[in-house]
């Protein structure tokens, strides 16, 4: 679980990148979800490691 928090926190830090310096709106709409699913998804799994 915790490999799948950093591995998670590596696609929000990879998406921040692709919504302030890409220029295709698609991409930077898909970014733009990746940062909410994924971060909805490391405090979840942050609760079940009991953090």
């Amino acid at each position: 679980m915790k490999m799948m928090v950093e591995h998670h926190k590596g696609a929000v830090s990879m998406a921040d990148t692709e919504k302030s310096k890409g220029s295709y709106k698609p991409a930077k709409d898909m970014a733009q979800d990746i940062t909410k699913s994924q971060t909805a998804e490391i405090k979840e799994m942050d609760k079940l490691l009991g953090k």
